[in-house]
C-alpha cells in the first residue's frame, strides 16, 4: 500500500500524518485549551498547558513525570 503524506503549505515539505490516536489526543488538548481560555490556540501557545494558570503557560513536569510520559510513548 502506498504511503500517504501531508504537505506543509508554507514550506512544501512532506510529512507523514500523525497516527489517529495522536491526532485524537491533540484535538482533545485543543478542546481543553478553548474551554479554559475561550479562544483557539495561537502561534506560540503551548499544546500541553498548565490547567491552573490564568494565561496559557507550558505545563511544568518533574523529572519523574517526564520519564513516565516517555515510557508510555514507547
Amino acid at each position: 500500500m502506498p504511503r500517504t503524506y501531508l504537505r506543509v503549505p508554507s514550506t512544501g515539505r512532506r510529512v507523514e500524518p500523525f497516527p489517529s490516536d495522536v491526532t485524537d489526543m491533540l484535538n482533545e488538548q485543543r478542546r481543553k485549551f478553548i474551554d479554559k481560555f475561550g479562544r483557539e490556540p495561537g502561534e506560540g501557545d503551548p499544546v500541553f498547558f498548565d490547567p491552573n494558570a490564568d494565561t496559557p503557560q507550558p505545563m511544568k513536569l518533574s523529572h519523574g513525570d517526564e520519564r513516565e510520559i516517555l515510557a508510555a510513548m514507547t
